[in-house]
C-alpha cells in the first residue's frame, strides 16, 4: 500500500484560533490514506494543546521549534534539523510571520512542493504612506 504525503504546515500554535480551527476542519476532512498532516509550533507554545491528542489519533506530529521573533538562529537551526531528520513530501507555510524563509530552507532540504498563503490582512504594525 502506497504511503500517504506528509504535509508539514508551519503553523506557529495549535490553538483555537481561526487559522488552527481551519486546518483541523480540513485536517478531519482529508483522505488520510493519501494526506497525512504534521504541524510545526513554536516551543512558547508547547502548553497550547487542545488540538494535540486529536492531531495523534489522526496519525499526525506537532515538532516544536524555537520562536523566531526571539530567537532566529535557534529557529533556523531548528526548522533544518527537523527538514533534514523527517520526511516530508509537502510543506505548507500558514503563519505570517517567515514564509519566504520557511520555503526558502524547505528548498534547500530538497522539498519540492512549497505552499504558502496567510488569511492575515496585516500583522498589526503600523504603515505608513508615502
Amino acid at each position: 500500500m502506497k504511503q500517504p504525503l506528509r504535509v508539514l504546515h508551519f503553523q506557529g500554535r495549535m490553538g483555537k484560533g481561526g487559522a488552527e480551527t481551519f486546518m483541523m476542519n480540513a485536517y478531519r476532512n482529508i483522505d488520510r490514506s493519501k494526506f497525512q498532516f504534521d504541524f510545526l509550533i513554536y516551543n512558547d507554545f508547547v502548553d497550547v494543546k487542545p488540538y494535540n491528542v486529536e492531531i495523534h489519533e489522526l496519525g499526525g506530529h506537532i515538532y516544536a521549534v524555537p520562536n523566531p521573533k526571539k530567537n532566529i538562529v535557534g529557529y533556523i537551526k531548528g526548522v533544518n534539523a527537523l527538514l533534514k531528520e523527517k520526511h516530508f513530501d509537502i510543506v505548507h507555510n500558514e503563519v505570517f510571520f517567515g514564509g519566504g524563509l520557511n520555503l526558502l530552507l524547505a528548498k534547500r532540504a530538497g522539498i519540492k512542493k512549497r505552499i504558502i498563503h496567510s488569511h492575515a490582512t496585516k500583522d498589526g504594525k503600523k504603515v505608513i504612506y508615502f
